[in-house]
């Protein structure tokens, strides 16, 4: 996993192992597919926004072999 959002929707599933532990949200609501924000997608929902993430689309990123992101923070995935 190399997508910050993609980080946070895995750390907001639950754990059944551990009995009673809140999960982690992801804050915000979904943006309106028909009135997106005009930069990344998910600056409004991300913990790594910055202003730049918001001003205009990001463009695609290699990530992997196989493996394309649009983000500013996302790593090369060695998995």
């Amino acid at each position: 996993m190399s997508h910050p959002y993609t980080i946070g929707l895995f750390e907001s599933l639950p754990d059944l192992k551990s009995n009673g532990k809140r999960l982690k949200l992801i804050p915000g609501l979904m943006p309106d597919p028909s009135n997106l924000p005009q930069g990344c997608k998910f600056a409004p929902r991300c913990a790594y926004c910055t202003e730049e993430c918001k001003k205009a689309p990001v463009p695609l990123k290699k990530i992997g072999p196989a493996h394309y992101c649009r983000c500013l923070f996302a790593k090369e995935d060695h998995a």
